[in-house]
């Protein structure tokens, strides 16, 4: 079924049909590289600023979505995109939901596997599509400049990821508890007075460690008995015991400062309740691709050439999440960046007591995935919005 524009409105239909800008695919937006060639200006837009994308379904911003998309089996609910025409919404999400978008390393030899039980293709890359670490690195932040003309956000120590797009994507109703976004920044308390004794003691040991070294055993035996590094440790700590005693304890000269910035991390928990027998096989299947995209692989051959590889993993893939209302990027709610998936955990009795349906599928499955950004939030990804 489809709405008055001929968009698809239920999820089904979405399998169906090619992934080209309908459903959940993209729609060019400014400040992106439209499948025609033409570039537009703003890489990032603001849908409040801009003129928002056609269709519900549109994904807003090109540069950090892909050019195709494939949810077959794996969306749930399975009427996540069934929200009637116009402004009406038939079920209880409101229009929101989140999609995850996933990265495979360029290494990885698992795209096409042959053996028991699998069928041809595990993922379809996306030639020339990266993560949004690497569209923001690399295609995007070189338009951010000071007034001194140079490049904000990035330094030419910066590395790809070494990872491409896949087409299958996975949408997810937003998280049942918390949505909590936190960032923490270290720091670190440091005593003025005790830099410069330590500095002062550091050019005392420098200064006659050289004139050691230069004056033979002789003369190192004769600083070295002068103990002029100790010396004047001791002295500061006499003279700082000295003033509390007479009531007037030196000020350390105390300052905090700042030392580094932590990646966001980032926890979500899903309470999943099939309704029907189609849902089961999309909550199994969802979690398998998963676990599959989480876990490293293995490298290696069954010939002697290939030992070495042994030695060594292809790292797991990395994900992109984002958050959705009627299609376009929800950029009412900090964005999340390129993230790995330290830890996922599954209950196939979340309420404590196991139960299944006639079939063996569960009656409901909790999903907890913790994820943590690949790089730090620094002013230009808070301006970004991230």
């Amino acid at each position: 079924m489809a709405d008055g524009n001929g968009q698809p409105t239920n999820v089904f239909e979405l399998w169906n049909q090619p992934q080209d800008g309908m459903g959940f695919g993209p729609l060019p937006v400014p400040g992106a590289i439209r499948p025609d060639g033409e570039v537009n200006t703003n890489p990032l837009t603001d849908p409040d600023d801009d003129p928002p994308s056609e269709g519900l379904w549109a994904v807003d911003d090109w540069n950090l979505g892909q050019s195709e998309y494939d949810f077959r089996q794996l969306v749930f609910p399975s009427d996540l995109a069934d929200s009637g025409t116009g402004t009406s919404v038939k079920n209880s999400y409101q229009g929101h939901y989140m999609v995850i978008n996933i990265s495979v390393s360029d290494k990885s030899n698992y795209e096409n596997v042959q053996g028991p039980g699998l069928f041809g293709n595990q993922f379809n890359k996306l030639p020339g599509e990266v993560s949004k670490t690497d569209a923001l690195r690399f295609r995007i932040d070189n338009q951010y400049k000071d007034i001194y003309g140079q490049q904000l956000g990035r330094t030419f120590l910066d590395r790809p990821r070494f990872t491409t797009r896949i087409k299958e994507s996975i949408a997810l109703v937003m998280p049942n508890a918390q949505l909590d976004f936190s960032d923490v920044h270290d720091y670190q308390s440091v005593s003025l007075l005790e830099l410069g004794q330590s500095f002062a003691s550091g050019v005392t040991g420098f200064v006659t460690g050289t004139i050691g070294a230069f004056g033979g055993r002789s003369v190192r035996r004769a600083i070295g008995g002068f103990g002029f590094g100790g010396a004047a440790s001791s002295a500061g700590q006499a003279i700082r015991t000295g003033a509390v005693i007479a009531g007037i304890p030196i000020n350390p000269k105390t300052e905090v400062l700042f030392t580094n910035t932590a990646q966001r991390e980032f926890s979500f928990e899903f309470l999943l309740s099939p309704t029907n027998a189609v849902e089961s096989l999309i909550i199994k299947k969802i979690i398998r691709t998963l676990r599959f995209h989480a876990a490293p692989e293995l490298q290696g051959g069954n010939d002697i050439t290939a030992a070495p590889k042994s030695f060594f993993f292809v790292p797991p893939s990395e994900f992109d999440i984002t958050f959705y209302h009627r299609g376009e990027e929800n950029t009412n709610i900090n964005r999340i960046n390129t993230c790995v998936l330290e830890r996922m955990d599954v209950s196939y009795a979340p309420i404590g007591i196991y139960s299944t349906f006639s079939n063996g599928y569960p009656v409901s499955v909790r999903m907890m995935l913790h994820f943590r950004e690949v790089e730090i939030t620094h002013r230009l990804r808070v301006m970004q919005g991230f």
